[in-house]
């Protein structure tokens, strides 16, 4: 009898098992927690905060309104609103109300990780700043050019800038339909412009500016779907499909 309860007396207690079992369960949990505190470091303190810059954002909502300003200003002057001795007075609008806001896209479409658009709105910021500095410096005489020669200096101007568009026109295709065309009538307007200069006709001259009023008026079309698409609204109006897939 006492040997029969020396026997048992050493066996463990059935009922205790689910104890030792939880309890192994529970140490294997505390030494993962462990394991994982050992390769995560520590963060002491609120997590930081910053500006996420552009989030969000379009810079075709500056950069538009911008380009349709100073080229409505160009258009009206060279159709004949102002007399050619008044010219110069675009250059305010030209000069800050375009060439320096366009700028400003610019810098918002680079951060935003869009080169294309950063590099039409710097190309017409730079058209809108070089125009302004050469309507500047003929007023002001600042570059010496003797009044003969001065339509064969605006001609070097719209025959340089025209190339470049030409090119930009190809880059294009690939966008909205209305961007193709915006960039093509430019290119025309350029053209009647240097002909018009070069040879001293004064009627191309007039048909130059009213390509660059046809050329702004889509513009203010262009910046009406933009507006809309940013406050939520339709996709509208329409912009046509890309000219080049």
């Amino acid at each position: 009898m006492a040997q029969h309860d020396a026997v048992t007396g050493g066996a463990p207690d059935l009922g205790q098992r689910p104890d030792l079992e939880r309890a192994v369960l529970d140490l294997q949990q505390a030494v993962g927690d462990l394991q994982h505190a050992a390769h995560v470091p520590e963060t002491v303190g609120p997590a930081p905060t910053g500006v996420l810059i552009g989030a969000g954002s379009d810079p075709l909502m500056l950069g538009l309104p911008a380009f349709c300003a100073g080229w409505t200003a160009v258009g009206l002057a060279l159709v004949g609103v102002v007399p050619i001795t008044a010219f110069g007075g675009i250059v305010p609008i030209l000069l800050l109300g375009t060439a320096v806001f366009q700028f400003v896209s610019v810098v918002w479409a680079f951060m935003l990780g869009q080169s294309l658009v950063a590099e039409i709105f710097g190309i017409f910021s730079g058209i809108a700043a070089s125009l302004s500095l050469l309507l500047l410096g003929l007023f002001h005489g600042w570059f010496v050019i003797p009044v003969a020669e001065t339509p064969h200096v605006e001609a070097l101007f719209t025959i340089t800038w025209g190339i470049v568009c030409l090119f930009l026109t190809w880059i294009v295709l690939k966008l909205p339909a209305v961007y193709g065309a915006i960039l093509a009538l430019v290119v025309v307007a350029l053209a009647l412009l240097s002909a018009g200069f070069w040879t001293g006709t004064a009627s191309l001259v007039t048909a130059g500016g009213a390509a660059v009023l046809a050329f702004s008026a889509l513009g203010y079309w262009a910046w009406l779907n933009v507006a809309s698409v940013a406050g939520g609204g339709p996709d509208r109006p329409p912009l046509g499909p890309p000219l080049l897939r």
